[in-house]
C-alpha cells in the first residue's frame, strides 16, 4: 500500500540527506512509488544516465516518456528550468521505491550513494578477496603468496594480475576468477610437493546455500525486465539468469538483480560458463 505523497518525500528527503544527493526533481502533483526521482550525487558528481543539457538526446527521450501528456507530471517549462538551473550535470532518473530501495531487498534500504559508489565497493571486495585466496594458498602450502601490484591497478575479477611465490622466488599471473575456479596451487612447483593436497576454499563451500526460492524470485524479477528475452539473441526460449558480478566475490551488491542481474538464453549462458571461463583459467 501506498503510503502518502509527504511520507514518501520525507522518505527521500532523508535518504539523500545521508548519502549525499541533490534531489532536482519529484515527478507527480502527488508523489507515489511509481513517481520518479531525478537527482545526481555529490559524492560522484560526473556520474549518471542523462544530463541537463539543451538538446542532449537522452534527455529528450526521457522529458518525452515522463511529460505532462503522459500523466507524469514533467512540463516543458519544468524541463527548462532543470536544465537552467543544472547546465550539463549528469542525472539518474530513478523510480521512487527504485531510489529508496535500489537492491530490492525486503526491509534493506540503499546500501551504497551511487553506481559510481557500488563500483567502487565492488572493486575494494574484489582487492580484498584476491589477497585473502592468496593468503589461504600461502598458508596451505606453506608458503607466501606477495602480490605485486597495488590495489589502484586491480583491474577487475577477469584481469590477470601478478603476485610472487616466496617459496620458489616465482612470479605468477592469476585473475581472481582463477584463483576461485582452480582451488589447487597456484604455483606449479609447490604443486610437485608429495604432501600436496587440494584445497576448497569457504567461498566455494557456502555458493547457493539455503538460498533457492530467493533464486527464482530474481529469476522472475530479470526475465520480466528483459520482456522474457534473451539480451543478446532476443530468443525467448530456456530463459536463464545470469549473474553480470558473481555472488562469490560481491555479497553486498549479488542480490541486487536489477542492476546485477540479466537474462540469457540457455545456450549463451552454458556458453558463457563452460568455454568463455574455463579459457580464462
Amino acid at each position: 500500500m501506498d503510503l502518502a505523497a509527504n511520507r514518501w518525500v520525507e522518505f527521500v528527503n532523508a535518504s539523500a540527506s545521508k548519502w549525499n544527493h541533490v534531489i532536482c526533481k519529484i515527478t507527480g502533483e502527488s508523489p507515489s512509488r511509481r513517481s520518479f526521482i531525478l537527482w545526481y550525487c555529490k559524492n560522484h558528481p560526473d556520474d549518471g544516465e542523462h544530463t541537463f543539457v539543451k538538446d542532449n538526446a537522452k534527455l529528450k527521450e526521457f522529458c518525452e516518456k515522463y511529460s505532462v501528456d503522459n500523466k507524469k507530471g514533467l512540463s516543458q517549462e519544468e524541463i527548462d528550468i532543470l536544465i537552467a538551473q543544472y547546465p550539463g550535470q549528469p542525472f539518474y532518473a530513478s523510480r521512487m521505491d527504485h531510489y529508496l530501495n535500489p537492491a530490492n531487498k525486503k526491509g534493506e534500504t540503499r546500501t551504497y550513494c551511487c553506481v559510481a559508489g557500488m563500483i567502487k565497493i565492488r572493486k575494494q571486495r574484489g582487492i580484498d578477496v584476491f589477497k585473502k585466496l592468496l593468503a589461504d594458498r600461502g598458508k596451505h602450502y606453506n608458503t607466501t603468496y606477495t602480490p605485486l601490484f597495488a590495489d589502484s591497478e586491480y583491474k577487475g575479477k577477469l584481469k590477470k594480475h601478478p603476485f610472487k611465490c616466496e617459496a620458489h622466488n616465482q612470479t605468477l599471473y592469476y585473475s581472481l576468477q582463477d584463483l576461485n575456479y582452480n582451488t589447487s596451487c597456484p604455483c606449479p612447483q609447490c604443486r610437485q610437493d608429495p604432501k600436496h593436497k587440494n584445497v576448497c576454499v569457504d567461498i566455494v563451500k557456502k555458493r547457493n546455500a539455503g538460498r533457492p526460492a530467493q533464486v527464482t524470485r530474481h529469476a522472475m524479477r530479470v526475465k520480466e525486465k528483459y520482456n522474457n528475452a534473451c539480451a543478446l539473441s532476443s530468443s525467448t526460449f530456456n530463459l536463464q539468469h545470469h549473474h553480470l558480478d558473481g555472488r562469490d566475490f560481491y555479497e553486498d551488491t549479488a542480490d541486487s538483480w536489477d542492476v546485477n542481474g540479466i537474462c540469457l538464453c540457455g545456450t549463451i549462458h552454458r556458453d558463457y560458463h563452460n568455454n568463455f571461463l574455463k579459457k580464462k583459467v
